[in-house]
């Protein structure tokens, strides 16, 4: 199938308008845009404990940086030398 186009010389009109910036927050790692997102509303400084800790940050834009402080000093500290551990 063939087919012809015939271009004739026109004048062309456009009109434009500056654009407006829209700036979108991209996460780092996962390079996805966070504007959907709700915020992170739990703690962020957290202090070892004996158990786990679980920050239910999935899906949430954070919005300042964790802090994780030193291990408490009523928790002993473990060495190890390549044949013995030691437990202070």
């Amino acid at each position: 199938m063939t087919a012809e186009i015939d271009i004739c010389p026109a004048e062309i009109l456009v009109e434009a308008q500056p654009a407006e910036i829209v700036v979108i927050p991209m996460d780092p790692i996962t390079r996805e845009y966070l504007t959907d997102r709700d915020p992170y509303e739990g703690d962020y400084t957290i202090t070892p404990t004996g158990s786990s800790i679980v920050l239910s940050t999935e899906g949430k834009r954070m919005t300042g940086d964790i802090t994780i402080n030193p291990i408490p000093n009523n928790y002993g500290l473990i060495a190890w030398d390549g044949s013995v551990m030691t437990i202070t």
